[in-house]
């Protein structure tokens, strides 16, 4: 019984994959806070949030067979792969917080917002905010958001005046940058959610925008389009950069084919119809051009970086995509 016995590995990042997930049985997944993220074999590797509990590690251990390895990692982390693995068994549902920054909202708006909530299994909060000075508004947001620390906040918005005043104000730090919550921007709101478009660039914040993604796109049953920004080559490197596709990529040990191949397995685990896109346009014109030429619902990236060597070769991304954006846009912040 060494596996009761010998000291365990602690992983501060895990990530779920049901195929995997389901090798355990969900009422035990709950009851010990256990979710095996690996297999190989007969040998399955288990994360546990209490692995000193040897009651725990014994009944899992009974469950998965004696060849299982037993890891440590955090267990707000494992709780919230469990909970969207089993949301039909989960206590702790997830909070949304509606913002509507006008006397009354559209109606179209509100059943998009009502829709959403229902996909997520959320619990909907809505702060109705009269119109008035942006700075006293954003206060009581400020305070909402403190006070219930929802998941997302969706921000109901018709315009892009309203916008540019509630959320790309002031210049040198957008309020949207001040916000500690993954944010929707609902304008022009489209359902239902069948085709997803995520953008990857910032390796920061694209695995919390592959994570939104994958959770709306399992239950909305959407395909998803994955386009990585890739900055253009200097004149001097452009036959180079001509003999470089996506195959080129995909094939090298690079960090971009590496977050590829991992983005598209993890799609592929959870049975998520999706392809990969690459485009050539100036860096700061590649998501508009996708937008124009395909008929996404929703757009999903990360929020914006504060890595200067990142914002020096990608530029500015979430401020004007805000602006331009005909559909709702989902920025992904850590949890």
């Amino acid at each position: 019984m060494s596996n009761l016995t010998s000291n365990v590995l602690h992983v501060g990042h895990i990530t779920s994959n049901p195929r995997v997930a389901t090798l355990l049985p969900s009422e035990l997944a709950h009851r010990y806070l256990a979710l095996p993220v690996a297999v190989d074999g007969e040998r399955v590797t288990v994360a546990m949030a209490h692995p000193e509990d040897l009651d725990a590690r014994k009944a899992v251990i009974a469950s998965l067979g004696p060849a299982t390895c037993v890891i440590r990692a955090d267990a707000r982390e494992i709780e919230r792969l469990i909970n969207e693995l089993w949301p039909q068994n989960s206590l702790a549902h997830m909070k949304i917080l509606s913002w509507f920054p006008t006397a009354k909202g559209e109606e179209i708006t509100q059943n998009y917002v009502q829709s959403v909530a229902a996909l997520l299994s959320g619990d909907l909060f809505t702060c109705n905010v009269p119109s008035k000075a942006a700075g006293e508004a954003l206060q009581q947001i400020t305070e909402a958001v403190r006070l219930q620390q929802p998941d997302l906040l969706i921000f109901r918005c018709p315009d892009a005046p309203l916008i540019k005043q509630f959320l790309l104000e002031p210049a040198e730090q957008p309020y949207v940058q001040k916000l500690p919550t993954s944010l929707l921007v609902t304008r022009q709101p489209r359902w239902p959610i069948c085709r997803i478009l995520l953008v990857l660039h910032n390796p920061v914040n694209d695995e919390p925008a592959l994570n939104w993604c994958i959770r709306l796109a399992s239950r909305a049953q959407a395909n998803v389009t994955i386009l990585p920004l890739v900055a253009s080559a200097p004149a001097m490197f452009a036959a180079l950069q001509a003999r470089q596709n996506l195959s080129d990529i995909l094939g090298s040990d690079c960090s971009l084919g590496n977050q590829l191949r991992q983005a598209a397995q993890r799609l592929a685990d959870w049975h998520i119809e999706g392809r990969l896109r690459l485009r050539d346009e100036p860096v700061d014109q590649q998501v508009r051009c996708e937008v124009s030429e395909g008929d996404y619902d929703l757009i999903v990236l990360g929020a914006e970086t504060h890595l200067p060597v990142v914002r020096w070769v990608l530029g500015q991304l979430v401020n004007p995509l805000l602006y331009w954006a005909d559909r709702p846009v989902l920025i992904a912040k850590p949890v």
